[in-house]
């Protein structure tokens, strides 16, 4: 129990501590720097002293072994190699990261698949989300020539042609006046994921925002209240949510194992062997990233730990996707994508 300190007592402390500090121009110089870092360090190593001889001796411990790898960036820094600086900097932060010719042994590792249904439907709706506009559906549907770039027109016929109950869904939302994206969530319901079966402990990952016209109601279901349609007494009532990926803690063959052969066949299934400090903790990751195969070779060498072991479909995927991953996103136009983990 945290010992009781008498009112008069406290006050005094802190007149005495006033003495000691009056003209100190160590505490001068820091007070009011804000310079947290500074003393998360000095307050990690007070816990871990017993006493004030103890705390110096760990401090100058501390500060020599800084002064060393302080200065061996400062030369990575000097001489421009400011690739082999954010990989030693990552190194000393990470506990995950591995460097380009190391390796995790497997008996270390936890094995994590990332699981997609009718991949080739699912690339196209992610890609139709990120690039489309629904008004050119809006003109498809209403045979109107306004579709001016032929690769947009095509993206539309093999949209409905994958997503049969899209163009029921998509004229009842024209009809309700309705913003965009149940229509789209729905075909996706009714067409891809309610011929799979999907187990309880696959985690739903949804499209990341930012990444489509805030227009499209594509936000988790515990941000906002969801549409739950019936549009054909066959199928019933379909609530629609963008599960577009499952992340599942086990690897590729016991996942793959839990669906027919067939089933298997219209599946893309990416396998990860991480680090468990890689989980913090739980089994699902804050995100993953979807990018074309050019950019995955790349990825795999300077992201070992956190990288696809292979590609599926012409995408690889990497596991908490690095600082500037969207703006890659943003450049290549609909070629990677960003999924999200969030708790119903």
């Amino acid at each position: 129990m945290e010992k009781q300190v008498p009112e008069s007592n406290a006050a005094q402390q802190i007149t005495e501590l006033q003495d000691q500090l009056r003209g100190h121009q160590i505490f001068g110089k820091y007070r009011g720097s804000q310079n947290q870092t500074a003393m998360n360090a000095v307050g990690e190593i007070l816990g871990e002293s017993g006493n004030p001889t103890d705390f110096l001796r760990r401090w100058d411990a501390f500060a020599g072994d800084m002064r060393v790898l302080g200065n061996l960036m400062a030369v990575l820094k000097r001489d421009g190699k400011t690739e082999a600086l954010a990989a030693l900097h990552q190194a000393i932060l990470d506990p995950t990261y591995t460097f380009p010719s190391e390796t995790i042994p497997l008996e270390k590792t936890v094995p994590a698949t990332l699981v997609m249904f009718k991949p080739e439907a699912t690339l196209l709706m992610l890609t139709w989300i990120t690039q489309g506009n629904w008004q050119d559906l809006n003109s498809f549907l209403a045979n109107e020539q306004t579709i001016y770039n032929q690769d947009r027109w095509q993206m539309i016929v093999d949209l409905f042609e994958k997503f049969p109950s899209l163009r029921r869904a998509t004229e009842e939302r024209k009809r309700r006046l309705d913003y965009e994206g149940w229509d789209l969530l729905y075909a996706y319901q009714v067409d891809v994921l309610r011929e799979f079966t999907i187990p309880q402990d696959f985690n739903p990952m949804y499209l990341g925002f930012g990444q489509y016209n805030d227009h499209l109601e594509l936000c988790p279901p515990s941000h906002m209240n969801w549409k739950t349609v019936t549009l054909d007494p066959n199928v019933g009532e379909v609530e629609c949510l963008a599960h577009f990926a499952f992340w599942v803690q086990a690897d590729q063959a016991a996942v793959l194992s839990r669906f027919s052969r067939e089933q298997q066949e219209q599946m893309a299934t990416w396998q990860f062997h991480v680090h468990p400090d890689l989980l913090k903790g739980s089994p699902l990751p804050v995100d993953i990233g979807l990018h074309v195969e050019p950019k995955h070779e790349a990825l795999q060498l300077r992201y070992p730990s956190r990288t696809s072991a292979g590609l599926s479909h012409g995408f690889g995927s990497i596991i908490d996707p690095p600082h500037g991953y969207m703006n890659e996103w943003n450049a290549t136009q609909g070629g990677m994508f960003v999924l999200v983990t969030v708790e119903e």
